[in-house]
C-alpha cells in the first residue's frame, strides 16, 4: 500500500499550515513546488499529513527534546542520526546532521556514528 501525500489544500487540519509554513516557508505547497528551504527533497511531512494527530504528537516530542540544553541535545541528536543512518532514513539523517553540526560537532564526530563501536571519537575508557 502507497500513502499518498497531502497538499497545502488538501490539508484541512489546522496544524498542517503552520507545519508546512514552518518546514517549507510561508504559503508553498511541497507538493507542487519541491523541496525545502535548504534544498532538501521532503515528502516526509507531507505524508505524515494524512494523520494530523501524528503531526501534533512529533511537534509535542520535538518541544520536549529541543526543550533541553547541553549534553541532553547533543545526546538526542547523535541517537538520531545514529538511528537514521542505520535505517536508510537519508532526508531525517541529513536534517538531523544539519542539526549536530549547529551544535558544534565536528564532521568526523559525526561521520563516526556509522561506526560508532569502532570509532575513536565513541570509544570508552572503561
Amino acid at each position: 500500500m502507497i500513502i499518498g501525500e497531502v497538499s497545502r489544500k488538501d490539508a484541512t487540519d489546522a496544524v498542517m499550515p503552520a507545519c508546512y509554513d514552518s518546514v517549507f516557508g510561508p504559503d508553498r505547497d511541497p507538493t507542487v513546488d519541491r523541496g525545502t528551504p535548504t534544498g532538501s527533497p521532503d515528502t516526509y511531512w507531507t505524508v505524515i499529513a494524512n494523520s494530523p494527530d501524528t503531526v501534533r504528537l512529533v511537534n509535542k516530542a520535538s518541544q520536549l527534546m529541543d526543550h533541553g540544553e547541553g549534553r541532553f541535545r547533543l545526546l538526542k541528536e547523535l541517537g538520531l542520526v545514529r538511528a537514521c543512518w542505520a535505517r536508510g532514513s537519508k532526508f531525517t539523517h541529513s536534517q538531523h546532521c544539519k542539526f549536530l553540526r549547529k551544535l558544534d560537532s565536528s564532521q568526523e564526530k559525526i561521520a563516526g556514528l556509522r561506526y560508532w563501536r569502532h570509532s575513536e571519537h565513541y570509544l570508552s575508557s572503561g
